[in-house]
């Protein structure tokens, strides 16, 4: 067998707060990027959700749209104005 030196000592691993340390650095990593997805959701996705319904309503008839379902039979209105 021959003889080989070791090149040095291998450093003890840290175990003395490992678990509060790794937490507490995930933890402002998740509520940042939970930040950053609830922004993006709201400018994305709700506020064209939004202004598409705005639209939709603003020329909505509902009085027309109602007639029209009577016309097809998909609709029977349990109290008519006649």
């Amino acid at each position: 067998m021959a003889n080989t030196a070791v090149a040095g000592r291998i450093p003890k691993p840290v175990l003395r707060g490992h678990a509060q340390r790794y937490v507490r650095r995930h933890l402002f990593a998740a509520i940042g990027l939970s930040f950053a997805g609830a922004i993006a959701w709201k400018y994305l996705v709700a506020e064209p959700r939004k202004r598409r319904y705005a639209e939709f309503y603003k020329n909505y008839d509902v009085e027309k749209e109602e007639k029209r379902l009577i016309s097809l039979g998909l609709y029977d209105n349990p109290f008519p104005d006649d």
